[in-house]
């Protein structure tokens, strides 16, 4: 069974050049709007470049929260206008 090897194991991803490159543009408007502002498991004063910069580098711990605030606003975000759009309309 594949799943059983050890000698498999993924493969790097370049975040670090990402960063510099495709990605820097979307992660800052990402964690600049208003509803990353409004999370309540990010500090108000939380500035994504800073945490980039202590670091040394974009890594994933910085993916991880990159991958949780696109995820609340495709999914969470979503839903909620949704709902809020469906109690407004009445058939």
């Amino acid at each position: 069974m594949v799943s059983r090897r050890t000698d498999k194991m993924g493969f790097p991803v370049p975040l670090s050049d990402w960063m510099q490159g495709e990605l820097k543009d979307f992660v800052s408007d990402i964690f600049h709007s208003q509803k990353a502002s409004l999370r309540e498991y990010l500090n108000p004063a939380f500035d994504i470049h800073s945490l980039i910069e202590g670091e040394g580098k974009f890594t994933r711990k910085v993916w991880g929260l990159l991958s949780l605030e696109v995820w609340q606003q495709e999914f969470h975000d979503k839903a909620a206008q949704i709902r809020s759009f469906k109690k407004g309309v009445t058939i």
